[in-house]
């Protein structure tokens, strides 16, 4: 079986810092790892790395095990990491693995924009 084509968008703003990560399609074994190269050396400066999911359809245990990264990462330069827009599907398999106690879960990138401005 093969991956639906996913795309990756990244997307840097300053004052505040923060990097804007979305993603389209299904994030699966197939697709991880582009977004774990297109990442490398994120957040810049310490900011905030927000991942938005509106448009993933699906996200498998690679997926979250590459969110666990991103957080890490994240954490290891000052930032937090932040998860947008996740479906019911996508939110139950953040849930169901305690991976909600770790990530900062917010319906919009709008949100975390508000709250990293203010």
């Amino acid at each position: 079986m093969t991956s639906a084509p996913v795309t990756i968008d990244v997307e840097h703003r300053t004052g505040p810092a923060l990097t804007v990560v979305r993603v389209a399609g299904e994030l699966d074994f197939g697709s991880t790892p582009r977004l774990t190269a297109a990442l490398a050396g994120e957040p810049r400066d310490g900011g905030a790395l927000v991942l938005d999911l509106t448009a993933v359809g699906f996200c498998d245990s690679s997926a979250l095990g590459a969110m666990i990264s991103l957080h890490k990462a994240a954490a290891e330069r000052g930032g937090r990491f932040y998860v947008t827009g996740a479906n019911p599907q996508v939110l139950s398999a953040i849930r169901v693995t305690s991976l909600d106690r770790l990530f900062l879960i917010r319906p919009d990138v709008g949100t975390v924009l508000a709250e990293v401005a203010g």
